[in-house]
C-alpha cells in the first residue's frame, strides 16, 4: 500500500509542476506566451501524469480488494515484484496514450495567430486555434478515455 502511496504522491507532485511553473510566469510578467515546444512537452507530461495517475489509482483499488478479500493470501498474490510490474505499466500505458494524443494533436496546422486563451496547453484550447478538421483528434481522444477507463 505505501508504495502505490510514495508512487501516487510523486505522480501527483509531477502533475502539479507541470501547470503550477508556467501559470506563475504568466500571472507575473507581461508577455504571456509559450513556445511551440513548451506547449508540446506541457500537453505530453500532463497527460503522461492524467493517464498514470489513473493506473496506479486502479492498481491501488486491486490491492486494497486483494487485502480485505484475501488477508491471508495477500503477501502471495501482491508481491513486490507485481506491485513494481503494476507501477511499471500504468507509466507505460501513460507513455503510450500521451505519445497518441500528442502525435494526433500536433499534426494539425494551426491559424496565423495561434493565441491560446489559456494559462497551460491542453488538447481543447490547442484544437480552438486548429484550421484542420478536428474529428481524427477528437476520436482518437474518446478512444483513448474508453480503453483508459473502460479495463478499470
Amino acid at each position: 500500500m505505501y508504495f502505490f502511496l510514495g508512487n501516487l504522491s510523486i505522480i501527483d507532485l509531477s502533475y502539479s509542476t507541470v501547470i503550477v511553473p508556467r501559470a506563475m510566469v504568466n500571472i507575473l510578467s507581461q508577455k504571456k506566451t509559450i513556445s511551440f515546444a513548451g506547449c508540446v512537452a506541457q500537453l505530453f507530461l500532463y497527460a503522461l501524469f492524467m493517464v498514470t495517475e489513473a493506473f496506479v489509482l486502479a492498481a491501488m483499488a486491486y490491492d486494497h480488494f486483494t487485502a480485505i478479500c484475501n488477508l491471508l493470501l495477500y503477501t502471495v498474490r501482491m508481491s513486490r515484484s507485481l506491485c513494481i510490474q503494476l507501477v511499471a505499466g500504468s507509466y507505460l500505458c501513460g507513455w503510450v496514450s500521451s505519445i497518441l494524443q500528442i502525435s494526433v494533436t500536433f499534426s494539425m496546422s494551426f491559424s496565423a495567430s495561434r493565441v491560446n486563451d489559456h494559462f497551460y496547453c491542453d488538447s481543447n484550447p490547442v484544437e480552438k486555434i486548429s484550421c484542420s478538421n478536428v474529428f481524427i483528434n477528437k476520436m482518437v481522444s474518446l478512444s483513448l478515455a474508453i480503453l483508459i477507463i473502460c479495463p478499470q
